[in-house]
């Protein structure tokens, strides 16, 4: 395995204990920067997603929240 294929899969284990640190918290499936419900559909394509769409399309843009 390259040295980029193992970075990233480290980086998207690390993202999935974080969301079962979440579950754990009962915070999982709520946005950390708005609070609000992420959508069930959303959750369902990227399990580790700890943002709702608005917001990360927010953070890509380079706004805060």
């Amino acid at each position: 395995m390259g040295f980029i294929q193992h970075e990233r899969l480290a980086e998207r284990v690390n993202r999935l204990t974080r969301a079962l640190a979440r579950v754990a918290d009962g915070t999982y499936g709520r946005s950390e920067e708005c609070g609000r419900a992420i959508d069930p559909a959303r959750l369902a394509a990227l399990p580790e997603v700890d943002l709702c769409r608005e917001c990360q399309e927010r953070r890509e843009r380079g706004r805060v929240a």
